[in-house]
């Protein structure tokens, strides 16, 4: 059966945390590039990082599902999708260093993750407001490379 969270997460430098809960990220030398910033995620074993557009507390839903969902990429400014190993059968969404985390029982093995970003154009001149809107889907899947399926740029 489907399960859909609806949370506020502080998203400190900009990113949220997918992560494994048996994986530690205080140990992990995280070297984002360019290229990571531009597709909005960065993957490491046991952790994908998706990157928001503000350094603020910001909506974000998050779907375990069944199987994959249909996509309408229409409805989205970004879209990126990757595996994620949760060999602890635990999965933890956070802010960056652990900001309104949730931590939630999964079957051990590999996920699909498919990540949306919304309202992307929306922010205040200052970054602080705006109408942007994150959502992450979970599906137990087999592992693929890291792929955009829809690039947000700036001139958009």
């Amino acid at each position: 059966m489907d399960k859909i969270h609806k949370l506020q997460i502080f998203a400190d430098y900009f990113q949220l945390w997918l992560e494994d809960r048996q994986t530690s990220s205080t140990q992990r030398e995280f070297l984002y590039t360019d290229q990571h910033i531009s597709d909005r995620v960065w993957v490491d074993y046991g952790i994908v990082v998706m990157f928001t557009a503000r350094n603020m507390t910001v909506p974000v839903e998050l779907a375990i599902l069944e199987a994959e969902p249909p996509i309408d990429l229409d409805k989205w400014d970004h879209v990126t999708e990757t595996s994620l190993d949760i060999p602890s059968g635990q999965v933890e969404i956070c802010g960056c260093g652990g900001f309104d985390s949730l931590m939630l029982p999964l079957q051990t093995g590999t996920y699909r993750v498919r990540m949306y970003h919304r309202g992307l154009a929306s922010l205040s001149e200052d970054g602080l407001d705006g109408d942007d809107h994150y959502q992450i889907d979970l599906w137990f899947d087999s592992t693929i490379k890291t792929k955009v399926l829809k690039r947000w740029t700036e001139t958009q």
